[in-house]
């Protein structure tokens, strides 16, 4: 009866954190998080995954973010009610994880709102990666929590990270400590018959959503494994020592931090990592695979945080001298200063847009504002006088406040600023659109502001400058 009580309170103080933090939703007009939330609502038997619409992510995104826009549109306070529970399922996780291994409520509270720091200095574009880790850290769950050798425990674990695979496909990775952990839990014939019933049903469900998005095996595997060994294969192997940011964000939020400060004062020998494998292996394998993606955003990051998160509560659960009362109340001081900086944008996105507007029961789009300050609307009401909008580098909300469908790849900054890659799909809208004498398209300067590829360049060399708005290049083909 506590054990619930005290989740309920953590998902009650989550939910409220998690509320506050999703208007950052109306900050700027988040690229990553703008492309699945309204891509997902276009696609059709018409405008298919994979084929007309270019992406690199799995097919589970799209379902899941389609069957919510289907019932709830797409508009910003829309946007803001998905990325609002999504938030809020994750920190439900992150809550049985704390309420399982910590039983003091006063300390629950206390590494809850650390966890509320794994947000830090992050943008809403982190919600596919949120959406991962919803499925991977339930899996890690029954890892951890569940009686060994069930088969309940071997199928859910499987299950779960194969969902989590659906949505990113590095995923997979983390399959390799299952295999590790129960080829010796299962005997020989439990571990057989268990992995094939898991894999006969994951792979059902597999095909059941393939059959619902008509893409072929080879499409999925050239989207999911060739497009993302291209893009690692452009950065440097030094990369993450270029980019101090990501270790600044990961010691200033005080994950980092208390991870360090636990360690240096816990024995690390034989002893620690038998108590602690598990989590190690998890935290390790997310080490390599934040290495190995090689990512060019800060929040990819987060993929590792929560390891580092449930690691250190795991470990002062065990040694709770740690923290010591006189530095409790200065941790804890820091703690909720690092948590109102996280709320920082949000809350100034509250007070700027809506309270001083008197905007909170009407939200109009042109509250949204790009990078530079200049407002989209404007440029959104002038593509909205083309039939068949084109926009050559669109960031999908342009599409969105034109009240507009594409009909072409909409990532189509891969093919015009990624010398090399092409698909069949991308040259056919590119030749489509040169042999379309007349027609007017707009540029993002994203496109401009790159190293550009042959055809981008064919593009500008068959086309005349009609006139630019706020943000946006208007063009003719000739």
């Amino acid at each position: 009866m506590i054990f619930k009580k005290n989740l309920f309170v953590l998902i009650l103080f989550s939910s409220i954190f998690s509320f506050v933090w999703s208007f950052h939703t109306y900050s700027a007009p988040w690229i990553d998080f703008g492309n699945y939330f309204f891509m997902s609502d276009t696609i059709s038997h018409e405008y298919r995954l994979y084929k007309e619409y270019f992406d690199h992510k799995g097919p589970l995104i799209f379902l899941i973010f389609g069957t919510y826009t289907k019932f709830f549109g797409t508009d910003l306070v829309s946007a803001q009610f998905l990325l609002f529970s999504i938030l809020i399922i994750f920190y439900s996780i992150i809550s049985l994880f704390i309420s399982k291994i910590i039983n003091s409520f006063k300390f629950q509270i206390f590494f809850l709102l650390l966890s509320f720091n794994i947000l830090y200095n992050q943008s809403p574009d982190l919600i596919i990666l949120l959406l991962q880790l919803i499925f991977v850290l339930t899996s890690f769950y029954f890892f951890i929590f569940f009686s060994n050798s069930t088969f309940f425990k071997y199928f859910f674990c499987t299950i779960f990270m194969f969902l989590s695979s659906l949505v990113r496909i590095d995923s997979l990775i983390y399959m390799s400590a299952f295999f590790f952990f129960f080829l010796f839990e299962y005997r020989y014939k439990k571990f057989i018959l268990y992995g094939l019933t898991s894999l006969f049903f994951a792979l059902f469900l597999f095909f059941i959503i393939k059959s619902f998005f008509e893409f072929s095996l080879s499409e999925y595997f050239l989207h999911n494994l060739d497009f993302n060994r291209y893009y690692q294969s452009r950065q440097s192997p030094l990369y993450y020592i270029y980019r101090p940011i990501t270790l600044s964000i990961f010691l200033t939020s005080g994950v980092g931090l208390f991870f360090f400060l636990f360690i240096s004062k816990t024995q690390v020998n034989i002893l620690f990592v038998k108590q602690y494998g598990k989590y190690l292996i998890f935290l390790i394998l997310s080490l390599i695979l934040f290495w190995l993606t090689k990512y060019d955003k800060d929040y990819q990051l987060i993929i590792t945080l929560p390891f580092f998160f449930i690691l250190t509560i795991a470990i002062f659960n065990s040694n709770k001298e740690i923290l010591i009362i006189k530095s409790y109340f200065f941790f804890l001081l820091y703690i909720i200063l690092i948590n109102l900086w996280t709320l920082s944008k949000p809350l100034t996105t509250i007070k700027d847009k809506f309270i001083f507007k008197n905007n909170l029961s009407l939200m109009p789009i042109d509250i949204f504002r790009n990078d530079i300050g200049e407002v989209i609307y404007d440029d959104a009401r002038v593509m909205s006088k083309f039939d068949d909008l084109v926009i050559i580098c669109s960031t999908s909300w342009d599409y969105i406040f034109a009240n507009s469908i594409p009909k072409r790849p909409i990532l189509d900054a891969w093919y015009y600023t990624f010398p090399g890659y092409k698909t069949e799909y991308f040259e056919k809208f590119h030749k489509k659109l040169l042999q379309s004498n007349g027609k007017v398209f707009f540029i993002h300067p994203v496109c401009l502001s790159r190293n550009t590829t042959d055809e981008f360049r064919d593009l500008l060399e068959n086309s005349i400058i009609l006139d630019k708005t706020q943000y946006y290049m208007m063009r003719k083909i000739n």
